[in-house]
């Protein structure tokens, strides 16, 4: 057998005609490269869980309450935390004077600098480093957008007049996307009783953030927080939810990428049956002109080979651009940062 003559009748063949096999080859690329896309998306997200676990939860120790945090609570956490800072949120109305308009927006009224892990994304930076300055408060970048209002200006929360610090860009452990609904308004928590606005019956979230002494374990302060019925989560907990929630959608784009891979394998399978047809004459005249069998039926295997090969690397490096692409596309609705690189 002449593997030397099979090969060259075999490129001399798709140079002539090389869009015999596009189909295939198309097929071919497409289901690798939602694979390969899939998959590095996928380590990606999770890598990014595990490098941002503190900044992600903001603090050591996360503890949240519809109730006011009992005053044994709080005596307790601070015996255990370094620092600790209290923030009471809630979902009211906000209004904009210079715009006549208001808005239904998350307040977040903190008695300490936040948060413990990370920083705030604010324009300016400065208003972040400040934060929190009685009297002032940072308003969602999207809020100020949507109403042309600018730092500086003043608004309206209950009976409050403040004034505007600086737009919040970015809260480490919250995808920009959760503001698209009610855009987040953070102040200090002192200007809350002028607000009038903690009513009886209103509904409100008191939490506790924690930056832990060194040695005093995270889980085992659940575990004691839990007994007293009250929720509260560490950076183990909140990155294993995040994980879970990453393998969620890592589920979902691996069904798309095995749905793809399937029309694939029909569009391969529809391609190589008309390929066999055509080679059928060919073949015969392979035979009548002296080659072998052998030599007859590897011509049209090692195009196909060689296509396949071609096909599944050029796919590779499409996914791998996707997934490079996609990953600061998403930055919207993911709590982490995606890395611009991808790896095969």
């Amino acid at each position: 057998m002449n593997l030397r003559f099979v090969s060259a009748l075999a490129l001399r063949e798709l140079r002539a005609q090389p869009g015999r096999l596009g189909l295939h080859a198309l097929s071919i690329a497409v289901g690798v490269a939602a694979l390969v896309a899939v998959s590095n998306l996928r380590l990606a997200l999770q890598r990014s869980v595990a490098e941002q676990a503190q900044a992600l939860l903001g603090s050591d120790l996360m503890v949240s309450s519809r109730r006011p945090l009992p005053d044994e609570v709080l005596r307790d956490l601070r015996r255990d935390a370094r620092r600790l800072v209290e923030e009471t949120s809630f979902r009211s109305m906000l209004v904009l004077p210079a715009a006549d308009a208001s808005r239904l927006v998350q307040v977040r009224a903190f008695d300490g600098a936040f948060p413990l892990h990370g920083q705030l994304g604010t324009a300016p930076a400065e208003a972040a480093a400040a934060f929190p300055v009685p009297g002032t408060v940072l308003v969602d970048d999207t809020l100020l957008r949507q109403f042309d209002a600018r730092v500086g200006d003043t608004v309206r929360l209950g009976t409050a007049t403040l004034h505007i610090a600086g737009a919040l860009l970015r809260v480490p452990g919250e995808a920009p996307a959760e503001s698209f609904i009610a855009p987040r308004v953070f102040l200090a928590r002192a200007d809350l009783p002028a607000t009038g606005l903690l009513q009886p019956g209103a509904v409100l979230t008191h939490r506790a953030h924690l930056l832990l002494k060194p040695g005093v374990e995270a889980d085992e302060i659940r575990g004691a927080l839990k007994a007293r019925q009250l929720d509260a989560q560490s950076v183990a907990s909140r990155q294993a939810d995040l994980i879970k929630g990453a393998e969620g959608i890592a589920q979902f784009l691996g069904l798309t990428g095995l749905a793809a891979l399937l029309l694939g394998g029909l569009g391969v399978a529809a391609a190589a049956h008309t390929y066999a047809q055509e080679r059928a004459r060919e073949v015969a005249l392979l035979r009548c002109l002296g080659a072998t069998g052998g030599e007859a039926v590897l011509v049209p295997l090692f195009q196909v080979g060689a296509l396949t090969a071609l096909a599944a690397g050029l796919g590779a490096l499409a996914g791998t651009a996707l997934a490079a692409l996609a990953g600061p596309a998403l930055r919207h609705w993911l709590a982490v940062e995606m890395p611009r690189s991808a790896s095969l």
